[in-house]
């Protein structure tokens, strides 16, 4: 999908352990990316934590980055949008 809009995107699924931490902060590294994008099941509810933890990676090895939180899979070509222009 984001590919079609005319976006480079790279997907990762996460789990919170430090070696899907490490994972990620790797990608994060190996590229300059405008966003990074953390969906709603992580913001809301049981997982703030590993959610907190996940942002600070992103302030540590991608500043440049903006964050963009769509709500539902309707919502990340809008949030990509809104945030990203």
């Amino acid at each position: 999908m984001l590919c079609a809009a005319g976006h480079t995107a790279k997907g990762l699924a996460v789990t919170d352990d430090p070696a899907s931490d490490a994972e990620f902060a790797n990608l994060l590294r190996s590229d300059s990316w405008d966003g990074v994008m953390i969906g709603s099941v992580l913001t809301d509810g049981d997982h703030r934590h590993w959610c907190e933890r996940l942002l600070n990676l992103v302030r540590e090895a991608a500043p440049q980055a903006k964050f963009v939180f769509p709500n539902s899979p309707d919502d990340i070509l809008p949030s990509i949008k809104r945030v990203l222009g």
